[in-house]
């Protein structure tokens, strides 16, 4: 490949990363969005739920587990939007990625959080049913799939943007996705 070549596939990885960064800090801010929501909704009946936790196992466990599956999810969300932001404004480029980068460790750890956390919540709220008359809890049941399922698009947007280098090792050029590496017949 010419020198033009490889500067204008550095270009291009450059942007599809800054791109599915800032798709990532999208998503982020709607699994915080939809958290917000669900547990505004949720605190509705909060006092009558802590009363009721005071004689009933149960229903505090049921209580805790609800807090902390709504915890998770804020808590994946924030780590996914500061980590976007920060590799959106972080002076990575597409040549100086490699396997320890920041890109790279901070993709990982992403998708392996919004897939532990969708698959918690989802296990948690799977038995939930609508309960008639509830406009708040069923409001808050909707959003909690909401988060759910931008916590699946947050694993799979992190999973497209594990990094991409125009740089394959010793000077040769192609593409690096991961392990997989696509050079040209000169290497």
């Amino acid at each position: 490949m010419t020198p033009s070549a490889t500067t204008a596939i550095s270009y291009l990885l450059w942007a599809y990363l800054k791109g599915a960064h800032g798709y990532q800090a999208y998503i982020s801010s709607r699994i915080l969005r939809s958290s917000y929501v669900a547990i505004m909704n949720l605190r509705v009946h909060e006092k009558e739920t802590e009363k009721a936790a005071k004689y009933s196992e149960t229903v505090a466990d049921q209580l805790r587990k609800i807090r902390t599956t709504q915890a998770s999810g804020v808590v994946t969300g924030l780590i996914s939007l500061i980590s976007s932001v920060y590799l959106i404004y972080s002076g990575t480029t597409a040549n100086s990625l490699s396997l320890s980068s920041p890109q790279l460790l901070l993709s990982i750890a992403n998708i392996s959080f919004s897939a532990a956390a969708s698959r918690y919540i989802a296990g948690f709220w799977a038995h939930s049913t609508r309960v008639p008359f509830v406009e708040s809890y069923n409001e808050a049941l909707r959003r909690t799939d909401d988060v759910v399922s931008a916590l699946q698009s947050s694993a799979a947007a992190w999973l497209l943007s594990l990094p991409v280098s125009s740089r394959v090792g010793n000077g040769c050029t192609g593409v690096r996705i991961l392990l997989f590496r696509f050079m040209d017949s000169s290497c």
